[in-house]
């Protein structure tokens, strides 16, 4: 699916109103190989780099990324800012389980490719549509 696809889908996600569209955008989702991620190292362990969570205006956030162009380019905003980060990838399942996961620790939704385009949506919902 081409960056466009996503966008449009993305628009129809943002509007509450409209939970096909939201549905929508999870689906398009759950039908890529991968999902990326900007790795960031915590300070105990340089050499293992994690997804990066965000605070977002409802509660933390994971970043999430349809297309690893939209992932490299985050990447090369933060590392111009003079912040260390890689580009990782998952296999979508695995993606899910993580973010599944992340619910434990306080996450409560995946903002998918940030800026233009972009959607947020709750992971309980990305869990329920993945099963």
């Amino acid at each position: 699916m081409s960056d466009m696809d996503f966008d449009a889908l993305a628009v129809a996600a943002a509007d509450a109103k409209n939970k096909a569209g939201e549905r929508a955008f999870i689906e398009a989702a759950l039908g890529l190989s991968h999902w990326y991620f900007i790795g960031v190292s915590p300070p105990d362990a340089p050499d293992e780099p994690e997804p990066m969570v965000a605070a977002g205006a409802d509660g933390h956030q994971a970043l999430v990324f349809t297309e690893e162009e939209r992932a490299e380019g985050y990447r090369d905003h933060l590392g111009a800012k003079g912040k260390e980060c890689c580009v990782l990838h998952m296999p979508v399942a695995d993606a899910v389980e993580y973010l599944n996961f992340l619910t434990d620790h306080g996450v409560g939704s995946a903002h998918f490719n940030d800026g233009k385009g972009s959607a947020t949506v709750a992971i309980r919902r990305i869990v329920e549509l993945a099963k």
